[in-house]
């Protein structure tokens, strides 16, 4: 953002060229402007006080540049990363041949970019806990159709991909049906899943799908004209091509602007390695300890006048039927039952069922 200084040296330089008189040559005009713009970022050309030349741009106030480089570029680390996991996973998930990479990462107004989409597209609505508002997910017709047709079975030549395009009163085109939607929701939920793992070396996501809507204006009242960042994956599904585009807010990222940088995602890279590693020897000192183990062989009641009278050679009748499975009890709680026997001079048990925590079997 320009600091007060800069927008009055601005002013004044423009209200000082409109001044000059027609004959005045262009080196007279003055460098005010250029030495409060951004160096090399315009099309217009200034002198700096050593009389260099120097690149002028006019700031766009109503249009911002609210993501730094170092957030865009860690936004980019992290959906490349992205992009590896969908492409190994999503092939396997679709049974198809599948080709997949990160193709574009910028920013812009969010009404802006959706002005090209068709009228039939479907926008998906996703939310990013614990990080407020709203991010759009959009896979583009061509291969929407061709997920539907591998997931029903169909070898991915859909005659809907290629329909010509809708024209600007929707016709053209045929929406996905309601049915349609449900199907597309496994692969977003898959898409999502492999997100939260890309996402975790920032920030411990859990990313959801809230609804999904092929009302444009819905989605322009949610967003309205935020400022996003726009991440665009390419891919090849049975040979057709397709994107698939991310729209977060700012207004999302805000909360861990300070975290979003490439040094954040590539420690978090390291310390992921290093919690593997403590992880790995964990479990082999988990491996070494002993727990108590104990198999209750039954119960009794006896009146206190047998108790007082009990003596060796006496025989005490439990209430545990013959051939019944004894309760195996580890570190106080039963989490297996099991058979009495010998095994060679010792008495020994054979377990015969596993208890879960909820006491089934």
């Amino acid at each position: 953002m320009l600091t007060q200084a800069e927008i009055d040296a601005l002013l004044a330089a423009e209200l000082n060229a409109q001044e000059l008189p027609a004959a005045q040559p262009p080196e007279a005009v003055p460098t005010a402007m250029a030495a409060a713009a951004v160096p090399g970022q315009g099309t217009a050309e200034g002198e700096d006080r050593a009389g260099r030349q120097r690149a002028v741009q006019p700031y766009n106030f109503w249009s911002p540049d609210l993501f730094s480089k170092e957030q865009l570029r860690a936004v980019e680390l992290i959906h490349e990363d992205l992009a590896e996991r969908l492409g190994t996973t999503l092939p396997a998930h679709l049974r198809a041949d599948l080709r997949l990479r990160l193709a574009l990462v910028d920013q812009g107004r969010f009404d802006d970019l959706i002005n090209d989409l068709p009228p039939q597209t479907l926008f998906n609505i996703l939310t990013l806990e614990p990080l407020p508002g709203h991010a759009i997910l959009v896979i583009s017709d061509e291969i929407s159709w061709v997920i539907l047709e591998r997931l029903l079975g169909g070898g991915g030549r859909n005659e809907n991909r290629d329909s010509p395009r809708p024209n600007a009163d929707g016709r053209g085109g045929r929406k996905l049906t309601e049915i349609d939607q449900v199907l597309l929701r496994g692969v977003i939920e898959h898409i999502l899943a492999e997100m939260k793992v890309s996402w975790g070396k920032i920030i411990a996501l859990n990313p959801r799908l809230e609804d999904s809507t092929l009302h444009h204006n819905r989605v322009r009242i949610l967003m309205g004209s935020a400022r996003v960042a726009l991440i665009t994956f390419e891919l090849v599904v049975q040979g057709v091509s397709g994107t698939i585009n991310l729209y977060i807010p700012f207004s999302m990222l805000k909360p861990i602007a300070e975290a979003l940088n490439p040094y954040t995602w590539l420690s978090g890279q390291e310390k992921q390695r290093q919690d593997e590693a403590d992880r790995q020897r964990l479990q082999e000192h988990l491996l070494d300890l002993h727990v108590p183990l104990c198999v209750i062989l039954g119960s009794a009641e006896v009146s206190m006048a047998d108790l007082v009278n009990l003596s060796p050679g006496d025989v005490i009748r439990l209430q545990t039927p013959v051939g019944y499975s004894l309760p195996v009890h580890i570190g106080g709680s039963v989490r297996f039952t099991a058979q009495p026997g010998l095994l060679g001079r010792k008495l020994a048990v054979r377990i015969t069922s596993a208890i879960s925590q909820g006491g089934e079997t």
